[in-house]
């Protein structure tokens, strides 16, 4: 599969969804901002689905997005959570060919760019796996 990100923050909000973090994340994300576990969940974290996510705004952006010239940034960018990092090698993307296409249709990075191959997409897939099972804050 090819993708490379454009920056375009389009995965990132626009529509409603959770982002879930392990406590590991959580820490990262804490000490990044110079804020403590506590602050930052009060700040950045609610419950969403029942499990916890990062916050959205009313637009349904990520609350750590932020649109600038030259495109899109995230304020945590160094510890952003496994599952931001993942995409769009996402399972439910990666189910077929068809809903590859379809998110493709709003991500301008898929089907452009670098060529990601078998093994490292299943990697990656495997790790996304692996910290969702761990994400049950």
């Amino acid at each position: 599969m090819y993708f490379s990100c454009t920056k375009c923050g389009i995965c990132c909000g626009g529509a409603p969804g959770t982002v879930c973090f392990s406590a590991p994340e959580r820490s990262a994300m804490a000490y990044a901002l110079d804020l403590s576990e506590t602050e930052f969940d009060l700040l950045y974290t609610w419950r969403k689905y029942g499990v916890l996510s990062l916050r959205e705004k009313p637009n349904y952006d990520c609350v750590f997005l932020k649109m600038e010239l030259g495109g899109a940034r995230c304020g945590v960018y160094a510890a952003r959570p496994a599952q931001c990092g993942s995409f769009p090698f996402w399972p439910d993307v990666m189910e077929s060919r068809r809903s590859w296409d379809d998110f493709a249709l709003s991500c301008p990075g898929m089907n452009n760019g670098i060529f990601h191959g078998y093994d490292e997409i299943s990697e990656i897939l495997n790790a996304y796996a692996m910290n969702i099972a761990a994400e049950i804050l």
